[in-house]
């Protein structure tokens, strides 16, 4: 119940409209680049007027020094406490996995960017999940997904204007 708690309080302290984030995976070779991440969260700040947080795992070192202070990263906090943090924002976007999952589970509008796997196998199973995904399924097709496109799907699950489109593809 404190994790529940904690985490719902942190995600207000951040305002009453953020989107996570989380740019990590159990895979290197199924993220989208960090300079993507961090030129979509300013896109987000500007323009769709929301508060960008970062979520992070263990092994995301690399990532959190990429972001450095540009951005809120939240805390490393238990399962129960991340779950009811995604469970208080108005959107996730993330790679192909676990988190982007559990964001999904929670019936929070989520897009997922996928790349080298297929999002029919892996992909988040909910109504209010997008995906986003490489007309080729190579790392080289995911770092070409330009940021408008993940922007786009983002703002339309945050403000949805026509019906939801399930899949988009990234142009080469």
């Amino acid at each position: 119940p404190e994790a529940i708690e904690n985490g719902w309080l942190t995600a207000r302290n951040y305002g009453t409209r953020v989107v996570a984030i989380h740019p990590g995976s159990g895979s290197l070779g199924k993220n989208w680049p960090i300079e993507k991440y961090l030129a979509l969260a300013d896109r987000l700040r500007a323009e769709a007027e929301v508060t960008p947080v970062f979520t992070t795992g263990e092994a995301d070192d690399t990532i959190r020094a990429r972001i450095g202070s540009a951005h809120p990263i939240l805390p490393s906090c238990p399962l129960a406490e991340l779950a009811s943090f995604l469970s208080a924002c108005a959107a996730y976007v993330g790679n192909d996995s676990g988190v982007t999952h559990l964001a999904a589970s929670l019936g929070i509008p989520v897009v997922a960017i996928f790349g080298p796997t297929d999002p029919g196998t892996w992909g988040p199973r909910s109504p209010l999940s997008h995906v986003v995904r490489a007309k080729i399924p190579t790392l080289e097709a995911l770092a070409e997904i330009p940021v408008d496109l993940v922007f786009r799907n983002l703002a339309e699950a945050i403000h949805p204007i026509r019906l939801r489109r399930k899949d988009s593809f990234a142009t080469q």
